[in-house]
């Protein structure tokens, strides 16, 4: 049963995905800011100082090296982004089209690394707004300067560089999905495993001390399954840990999370029920268990469950605890029950 001290070797969870973009490009951002500055800088010193004609493009990329570098010493100091990333695309765009008007076809060449730039520290969607504005715009900034043929050229090699950026993206952003699943999930049942669990009751405990919005942990160990395993095999036991996890999941509500903790030990969230709500569903899941055909030589599957709604201003170990506590009466009283811990 030694569920705490499984749970204090658990890894930390990895943030949820619009979290962990957020944090990647603010990264990006801390990672561009050196080498932007070395490449950017001689360029605008050159403009700003020996040709009064190129201004205006001086003080556009000035402006984008500033506005990196502020952010780039933020994130080194782990503070917030002070400039948001469309401010920093806008600065990008404006170098890059005046070069383009000013320079032309040399001009046109600093439009490539700035679509690769802006497609990492955008967010997906805006980078494509910004950067397909960009394909447009550049070809239409060459005239009348560039013949209508080198123009049309341009315009396919941008296009295509970001056809081609969005494709990579979608595969890298495939397998990250993949390997995020395979790191928070259960490969024999689906469910969550150890690594989610953390930061979901996390969030669950937050919500309680912000907001009052009641929980309750439903924790459920299948009886004798050693038995299951020594009678029948592991291949049979495989076969009840996936089928007991199907019958949870079906009576479960599309809030609630299932995670695996143990060898036979499932535990599952239930955001926005207090005791009694957990109670009645934890009664509703044993008795499926018991009347499903689970196993394959006709004996029925039983679970012991221990719930525990979370207190007011309680951690995580106390919960998580109370509800260890409750499984362990469950099982003591002769197993097949539902014992909730006093409040």
């Amino acid at each position: 049963m030694n569920l705490r001290k499984s749970l204090a070797r658990m890894s930390p969870h990895d943030d949820a995905e619009s979290a962990a973009d957020a944090a990647q490009r603010a990264e990006l951002f801390y990672r561009f800011g050196g080498p932007v500055a070395l490449v950017v800088l001689p360029f605008v010193a050159n403009s700003l100082l020996f040709h009064p004609d190129r201004a205006a493009l001086g003080l556009f990329a000035l402006v984008l090296v500033v506005l990196i570098g502020v952010n780039a010493v933020f994130v080194r100091i782990r503070q917030t982004l002070p400039v948001p990333s469309i401010l920093v695309a806008l600065a990008a765009a404006a170098a890059v089209g005046s070069a383009t008007k000013l320079l032309g076809m040399e001009g046109v060449v600093w439009t490539y690394s700035v679509l690769v730039m802006l497609h990492f520290l955008l967010a997906r969607k805006a980078a494509v707004v910004v950067n397909l504005a960009l394909v447009i715009a550049t070809p239409l900034l060459l005239q009348p300067q560039a013949p209508l043929e080198a123009s049309a050229r341009v315009f396919a090699t941008l296009l295509a560089s970001v056809v081609f950026l969005n494709l990579f993206s979608s595969v890298v952003e495939r397998l990250q999905g993949k390997l995020r699943e395979a790191a928070t999930t259960d490969f024999l049942t689906g469910a969550y495993n150890r690594r989610h669990l953390d930061k979901t009751v996390s969030d669950a405990i937050e919500r309680r001390k912000r907001y009052g919005v009641q929980a309750s942990l439903m924790l459920l160990d299948i009886d004798h399954f050693k038995r299951i395993n020594d009678d029948l095999g592991h291949g049979t036991g495989d076969a009840v840990l996936r089928a007991v996890a199907h019958t949870i999941r079906t009576h479960l509500r599309k809030l609630d999370v299932l995670f695996r903790i143990g060898g036979e030990e499932f535990l599952v969230l239930l955001p926005d029920m207090g005791q009694d709500g957990a109670t009645g569903a934890a009664e509703k899941l044993r008795a499926a268990i018991e009347q499903s055909p689970l196993c394959g030589d006709g004996r029925r599957v039983t679970v012991s469950v221990g719930l525990a709604e979370l207190a007011e201003s309680e951690n995580m170990d106390s919960w998580i605890r109370r509800c260890d506590a409750a499984l362990y009466q469950a099982k003591t009283r002769g197993r097949n029950c539902v014992v909730a811990a006093p409040s």
